[in-house]
């Protein structure tokens, strides 16, 4: 996460996804592989699903023993596209005992996504490619870490990064991997 909780990152499929790791394998640092558990909330009194498109989520994370807690307010553009997510993460003690605070304040679990994530540092990017349980293609992540505050600039420069990989037709997903799973119907995709 870069920007003081700004989070500018942008996901979708690739058409070659050997070439992109190829690249990868050549030109990036392997940051290592994980098997990560997210399960996403929304608080009865205020269902984040009825707002479309989807603006926030609540995660609690379990990657390899590594405990979180994630709230994301995604911004879009008149199109419905995702610009940028605030983004708030803390590290947790015992997710068991957050999901016994979150029973008791009425938030109801709505999906766990069970996925296998390498992560690659390529200059200001970090590379993820996950493998998730119920998605037939992998889904490729990249993520700015660096200091510019300008989304359309670093939008563009992280599709330049994914373009120049050699890995063929690139399919952004605006809508996120949980509505994937939940609304498929909904999914928005932008091929650049």
């Amino acid at each position: 996460m870069a920007n003081n909780n700004k989070e500018f990152e942008i996901q979708g499929n690739v058409e070659h996804i050997d070439a992109l790791l190829k690249y990868l394998e050549d030109n990036a640092n392997f940051k290592g592989k994980s098997h990560i558990l997210d399960e996403y909330f929304v608080p009865q009194h205020r269902n984040f699903l009825d707002t479309k498109p989807v603006e926030e989520w609540l995660r609690l994370r379990n990657s390899e023993g590594k405990q979180s807690i994630t709230y994301k307010r995604w911004h879009y553009n008149d199109k419905g596209e995702g610009l940028f997510a605030d983004e708030y993460e803390s590290q947790v003690e015992d997710i068991g005992q957050i999901k016994k605070i979150f029973e008791t304040l009425q938030f109801k679990s709505i999906l766990v996504l069970d996925k296998e994530r390498k992560v690659w540092e390529c200059g200001e990017y970090e590379i993820a490619i996950d493998d998730t349980k119920g998605i037939e293609e992998p889904m490729v992540e990249v993520e700015y870490s660096g200091t510019m505050d300008d989304y359309e600039t670093v939008n563009s420069e992280m599709v330049s990064f994914l373009k120049k990989t050699g890995s063929g037709r690139i399919r952004l997903n605006y809508s996120g991997i949980p509505i994937i799973m939940l609304f498929p119907d909904e999914v928005k995709y932008v091929e650049v």
